[in-house]
């Protein structure tokens, strides 16, 4: 029970890294993206028919990219998870029971805080997960885009 606890915790910090190295990853990649982007969108003749379409490639692109690290802002905010009680508060609200008693409870006790936390934790993890699925998209939109404008410059 005690290594099922502490397993939890440490799926949280798995979590809040994954969550911390897409905002960082998202982040560089749009920074980039913005620069090349602005650079190479000149070229395109403002009359072309495909003007509206590498205009919307990169938009959406860019736009994938910050819903990404919105999600995974999300997903890294403050969450308060459940823990064991304090020793003190603990002792003084078992005192009147039996040792038997009390370590009978504690599973029970680890099993609620473990329950109450998965589900804080799950929903992180879907974060993470659409996190991840809008930076792929994102990548590929802005990608795309790269291609098309370095094809089309040559």
């Amino acid at each position: 029970m005690k290594e099922r606890f502490f397993s939890e915790w440490e799926r949280i910090d798995t979590l809040d890294q994954k969550a911390n190295n897409t905002i960082g990853f998202s982040g560089i990649i749009l920074s980039f993206v913005a620069a090349a982007g602005v650079y190479l969108i000149q070229y395109v003749p403002k009359t072309a028919n495909y003007y509206s379409l590498f205009s919307y490639l990169f938009l959406f692109g860019v736009v994938f990219l910050v819903l990404s690290i919105f999600l995974a802002l999300k997903a890294s905010s403050v969450k308060y998870y459940k823990m064991f009680p304090e020793p003190d508060k603990f002792l003084k609200k078992t005192e009147n029971l039996k040792k038997e008693d009390i370590l009978d409870g504690l599973p029970k006790v680890y099993d609620a805080i473990i329950t109450s936390n998965r589900a804080i934790i799950n929903n992180n993890a879907k974060y993470i997960s659409y996190s991840q699925i809008f930076l792929s998209v994102g990548l590929l939109l802005n990608v795309l885009f790269v291609m098309s404008m370095v094809f089309l410059k040559n």
